[in-house]
């Protein structure tokens, strides 16, 4: 049986970084009636998961996002807070995607390492491969998902909450957010995405939401079979970041043999290699992966990645009301300083920094020791807040 001291546990969890937002700010404000009930619910198995929302993100590429209210999102939660040590046990050290102290850095990191490697310090012939899959998210297996992640707890989890654990994945896998939730985008921006890869478009039993912290997590263990046959029972140099895998090898044309075999386990589970997304080339051409580019012990970020900032840059600098948008700014611009400075785009990093409107100069400035804007004395976060109430 669930206990209150978990659900506030789990609560805190669940409302960081997520405290400003609306449904946070609701729940907040009766929060101990909500838990309680919350509670009642889990242990009666009358909670439903009614309250979604979706909206379609524009970037990098169009995508459709569902998301939850709090009080599923506690839900989903406490699922990760029981399972996610028995699940790290299970995962291959090749997965990198919603792991802690993993990321796409470590993964590039890893695949630049895994290159060097092969290639002997890239005075041998070798060659990376890599392919991506059509729609990941939309075309899972509901039924696979949830069974997987059940047999996780079944084989693995003796807590007393087991049998409530296990109902809460399967409402939170099979939630249907498609049947009962509202629309924070135009309709009309669903035109920008391929019918295929909407939920809207799917039959029963087809599709994981992508915003659901439950689907991120369960797509790492949806692949792990492959994972391990790949990088412990075939022993390859071998990477994945959700749908993006990545192999290095040193004979190219024992690789190609392998591919339909993994082909075959994709589609054991309702995953299916994109025709159109493939590479294969020498190491010594380099690879672009994760919005990265990799060639020999250089690291550099895609060339979208600068466009994008270019854009966002001109952006902020037609803002008139400059205080305001202050803090704005200094996350949206060191967000992309704080990418550029792990690779070797110091000139990138210039570049950007001189296309900043000097109107800026007045309330922030370029710690050129960090590579970080930074704001000016006065006009620190926490000064313009107290600023802002004294004048009420």
């Amino acid at each position: 049986m669930v206990k209150i001291e978990d659900l506030y546990t789990v609560y805190f969890m669940a409302r960081k970084n997520k405290r400003r937002s609306e449904d946070a700010v609701v729940f907040e404000v009766d929060c101990e009636r909500r838990l309680h009930n919350l509670l009642t619910a889990i242990n009666e198995r009358t909670y439903r998961a009614l309250s979604n929302y979706t909206f379609i993100s524009t970037r990098p590429k169009p995508r459709e996002v569902f998301a939850c209210e709090l009080e599923s999102r506690i839900i989903q939660w406490y699922i990760i807070w029981r399972i996610l040590p028995i699940l790290e046990e299970k995962l291959t050290d090749s997965t990198f995607n919603n792991r802690k102290g993993m990321g796409t850095d470590a993964a590039v990191a890893k695949l630049a390492a895994d290159m060097k490697r092969v290639s002997c310090n890239y005075t041998k012939e070798a060659w990376v491969i890599t392919w991506d899959l059509s729609g990941c998210f939309p075309n899972a297996n509901r039924d696979i998902a949830c069974k997987q992640l059940q047999r996780l707890v079944n084989d693995n989890y003796t807590g007393d909450d087991r049998e409530d654990l296990l109902w809460m994945i399967m409402i939170s896998i099979h939630a249907n957010p498609q049947n009962h939730c509202y629309r924070k985008s135009p309709r009309e921006m669903w035109s920008l995405i391929d019918e295929a890869k909407s939920l809207f478009n799917k039959p029963d039993g087809i599709g994981g939401a992508i915003g659901f912290l439950i689907w991120q997590v369960a797509m790492n263990l949806y692949f792990n079979d492959i994972d391990h046959w790949a990088a412990d029972e075939m022993g390859l140099h071998y990477t994945r970041f959700v749908d993006d895998s990545v192999l290095v090898v040193d004979n190219k044309d024992a690789a190609l043999l392998l591919l339909p075999l993994f082909r075959d386990k994709y589609n054991a589970v309702g995953a299916t290699m994109h025709p159109r997304k493939f590479y294969c080339q020498p190491v010594s051409r380099g690879v672009h992966f994760l919005g990265a580019y990799i060639k020999g012990d250089r690291l550099y970020v895609h060339n979208r990645i600068i466009r994008n900032a270019e854009k966002r840059i001109r952006q902020l600098n037609r803002c008139r009301n400059k205080v305001k948008h202050l803090d704005t700014f200094i996350s949206s611009v060191n967000s992309f300083f704080g990418n550029l400075k792990n690779k070797n785009e110091f000139k990138n990093i210039k570049r950007l920094h001189a296309a900043i409107s000097p109107d800026w100069s007045q309330f922030c400035e370029m710690d050129w020791n960090r590579l970080c804007m930074v704001a000016k004395d006065g006009y620190k976060h926490n000064q313009l807040i107290k600023l802002k109430f004294d004048r009420i």
